[in-house]
């Protein structure tokens, strides 16, 4: 079963129309959904220049972890 979903999974993204998201670089899994909005896979503290040059603002993370550690150097707030 989870082989099949994989493979499922594989095969969306791969006929996904480009104007689903485009990518931003190649690190974060960072894509631009809107010219507004964003979503990537776990920055850290690395991507903060990213994400300051891309003037993110606010960082919502669905994870109990929280990034509150790494955005403390940013004005970047977390939610």
């Amino acid at each position: 079963m989870s082989l099949f979903n994989t493979v499922q999974a594989d095969e969306a993204a791969s006929i996904r129309s480009p104007e689903w998201a485009q990518p931003v670089g190649n690190q974060y899994n960072l894509h631009q959904m809107t010219p507004t909005l964003y979503r990537s896979a776990l920055p850290d503290e690395r991507a903060l220049p990213l994400l300051q040059k891309l003037r993110i603002a606010t960082v919502i993370n669905f994870l109990p972890e929280s990034d509150a550690q790494w955005l403390q150097s940013s004005d970047i707030k977390q939610v």
